[in-house]
């Protein structure tokens, strides 16, 4: 009788993420990492999703910010398909305490590095470790919790910043006079701690990446 084939106990890996640079440089480095089985690299969540229906990884490095569905809204879909999978969400913005509010059904087994944070090393010893005890944060959350105190309006207009809008075409959009959009738009720098010393031009901006750094995670 042929002797048994022992399992391989390397830990199965497959990262999600829309750029190139990233899949190249964590699926090269990881590759040769001890202990893990890099197997699958993808552009798109929706792109894992639909593999994942027959054979998910033991753990999944995911990018929040992809294009068409986003990477907490995938994780959530994998997790409850697959309860035992492990995620570790990478992001270029600060979330804090987004593993808080994730929903119920889908609580444990989730991790979380800054992109600043990506190194070969890093995401080893952070999927080695997620593996494990199902656990993994590349640093201790900053003290804000990220939610600011902006009216449903004012949420809506912060979003359309975001997405590049001037201020004529917010006021077009959301049906509202121009003047109205600009007293709101105040409001949000005043809200957000944006103070009259910096130009309009860099208060816009930031208000722009803080709308990009919002992450929607009702799900």
């Amino acid at each position: 009788m042929p002797a048994a084939v022992e399992p391989s106990a390397d830990i199965v890996v497959d990262i999600v993420d829309d750029q190139l640079l990233i899949r190249d440089l964590l699926g090269d480095g990881l590759g040769k990492e001890k202990g893990v089985a890099l197997r699958h690299r993808f552009p798109s969540a929706e792109s894992a999703l639909r593999a994942w229906l027959q054979t998910p990884p033991d753990v999944a490095v995911m990018d929040i910010e992809l294009p068409g569905m986003n990477g907490v809204a995938a994780a959530v879909k994998a997790k409850r398909q697959h309860p035992a999978i492990r995620i570790l969400l990478l992001s270029s913005h600060s979330h804090p305490r987004l593993l808080e509010r994730l929903p119920a059904d889908v609580q444990g087994g989730w991790g979380y590095m800054l992109k600043d944070h990506v190194s070969i090393q890093n995401v080893s010893e952070a999927v080695c470790q997620l593996h494990r005890t199902g656990v993994w944060m590349s640093a201790a959350p900053p003290e804000h919790d990220g939610r600011f105190d902006l009216t449903p309006r004012q949420g809506a207009l912060l979003a359309l910043i975001g997405q590049g809008l001037n201020n004529e075409a917010i006021a077009d959009r959301l049906g509202i006079s121009r003047k109205s959009v600009e007293n709101q738009i105040n409001r949000i720098y005043a809200t957000l701690g944006l103070g009259e010393q910096d130009s309009d031009t860099n208060r816009r901006v930031v208000a722009s990446q803080i709308a990009g750094s919002i992450i929607d995670i009702n799900l």
